[in-house]
């Protein structure tokens, strides 16, 4: 509307144009308090989205570091396993040697009193013979000895 046409109207028009625009100047006014907000919001989420990138970024070096401690956990636990693993060895293996020593030790005595009875029997054998063969001689024969580890029979005739 040009000035000539606002001078033609009547004050109840101007008064309803005034209050229309006042209308419309509200809305603009909340149009922008709603648009500042949204520019605001947005901000906001590009600054979250730095702090966002930052704690990300945080978070990895802390996942990291758990991740090298369960590593190494994961390394120490390994390594006393096979730790015990060989001390078990270590106890198997000497029980092994300790039974074969016992075993080898029961071999010795047992072989030594196998020996021993041979050698008892044997002695009893030649004492048995020495017996059977005095008896076995008869009255007119008698035993002497030489000088030398030989036994000489002499036989003595009627």
């Amino acid at each position: 509307m040009t000035d000539k046409e606002l001078r033609k109207l009547r004050r109840n028009e101007l008064f309803e144009i005034m209050l229309a625009q006042g209308r419309e100047i509200d809305l603009l006014k909340q149009k922008i308090a709603d648009l500042e907000a949204a520019l605001e919001s947005r901000e906001i989420r590009i600054q979250e989205a730095g702090s966002i990138a930052e704690a990300a970024v945080g978070l990895s070096a802390v996942f990291e570091e758990a991740q090298r401690a369960a590593d190494l956990y994961v390394e120490n636990v390994k390594r006393q396993m096979q730790e015990a693993a060989d001390a078990a060895e270590e106890t198997r293996r000497a029980a092994i040697e300790e039974a074969c020593r016992a075993a080898v030790a029961e071999l010795k005595q047992s072989a030594e009193a196998e020996a021993t009875a041979e050698t008892e029997a044997a002695e009893a054998e030649a004492e048995a013979a020495a017996e059977a063969e005095e008896t076995a001689q008869s009255p007119d024969e008698a035993v002497t000895e030489t000088g030398s580890d030989e036994t000489e029979i002499i036989t003595e005739t009627p």
